[in-house]
């Protein structure tokens, strides 16, 4: 699916042109996640464009991830969404998608994981809810993912959307 007609004006980096960033390299040195999967707004075919302080907050999460999540589990993990921009979360909205208006992927704070390969998404849930001190959606709204976020660092927030 392209570019909606009255999206055409957000800038947007099309997949073949990657001039902001490298896409293809690391997030954060052995973390295993690149900017092409984080920053990819798959409905669109595009990548969102982070400024400098979405960037820091992307760098911070998936450093994060890498120390609590990835680095402790030992196994691949994979992004179901990423970053998002305000005109992507209105786009998903308008196609029935409940997507927060303020949430943490507009920050590029916040990620939604898949399970690893052998496990469960409950198994994988109740291993971030051990060993994550960010916030988390409440396994009973993400049966598909894991949402994890950086804001509120410490303070090991669980939540409903």
């Amino acid at each position: 699916m392209g570019l909606p007609p009255e999206e055409k004006e957000i800038a947007l980096i099309p997949l073949k042109k990657q001039s902001i960033l490298n896409y293809d390299s690391e997030i954060v040195l052995d973390c295993r996640f690149k900017w092409h999967e984080y920053a990819i707004l798959r409905e669109w075919n595009a990548y969102a464009i982070p400024t400098e302080q979405q960037r820091a907050a992307a760098i911070n999460l998936f450093t994060r991830i890498r120390d609590y999540i990835r680095g402790p589990i030992g196994k691949p993990l994979t992004i179901n969404s990423g970053a998002r921009t305000s005109e992507y979360v209105a786009y998903l909205r308008r196609q029935g998608i409940k997507a927060a208006t303020k949430g943490a992927h507009l920050e590029w704070a916040g990620v939604d994981l898949r399970a690893p390969d052998g496990m469960s998404n409950a198994e994988f849930w109740k291993f971030c809810h051990a060993v994550w001190p960010g916030r988390m959606e409440n396994l009973s709204a993400t049966p598909h993912h894991v949402h994890l976020d950086t804001r509120q660092w410490g303070n090991r927030v669980r939540f409903n959307p």
